[in-house]
């Protein structure tokens, strides 16, 4: 019964470092923060993003540099996460869907970018640590749509921000940057 309750209770906290670091990824890329990015990926790690096949954390440093260029807002959404988990040898597989949602400057004019797509994502725990060992992304939809230019348009604009809350940022400049560096204030 004991190695039963352990068994299950490893299984458990394996599950949730997993969706733990599944959601660390989106915000780090959200916010353009490459130290979190790069937490989230051991040091050998390889990540095929289809334009891209080789070291993860070389690309993560691409990738926080051409986002922060050419979006002026990053949203990545974790759905449906499934995890094939094997304990005992410290290894995993998931299946996260992931909801993008960008905002772009384009010749002058700003489009919404929306794309679908799967990590396919091998991980391992060493030293008691799970991580990404290797990213695989399958892209499912992509979808661009021209923000409307009247005055109407609901959607929050860079220059005016959204009416009921605080602007989002990348890196510092983000309210959760601040939110998170202090306890209780």
């Amino acid at each position: 019964m004991i190695t039963s309750e352990s068994s299950t209770l490893s299984e458990l906290k394996a599950r949730m470092d997993i969706e733990d670091i599944l959601i660390r990824y989106c915000r780090g890329m959200d916010r353009g923060d490459l130290p979190l990015l790069k937490s989230c990926f051991f040091d050998d790690a390889i990540d095929n993003h289809g334009f891209y096949n080789g070291p993860a954390h070389a690309f993560l440093e691409q990738a926080v540099v051409r986002l922060g260029k050419n979006f002026v807002s990053i949203n990545h959404i974790i759905t449906n996460i499934h995890v094939d988990l094997d304990v005992p040898t410290n290894r995993a597989k998931s299946e996260a869907r992931t909801l993008c949602l960008f905002r772009a400057n384009r010749e002058d004019k700003l489009v919404d970018v929306t794309r679908l797509s799967r990590y396919l994502d091998q991980w391992e725990c060493r030293n008691g640590e799970w991580k990404i060992v290797h990213r695989l992304l399958v892209g499912d939809i992509v979808r661009t749509d021209p923000v409307a230019a009247d005055t109407s348009d609901p959607q929050p604009r860079p220059e005016t921000p959204y009416p009921d809350g605080q602007p989002a940022g990348r890196g510092d400049e983000d309210p959760s940057a601040r939110f998170f560096e202090n306890w209780w204030h």
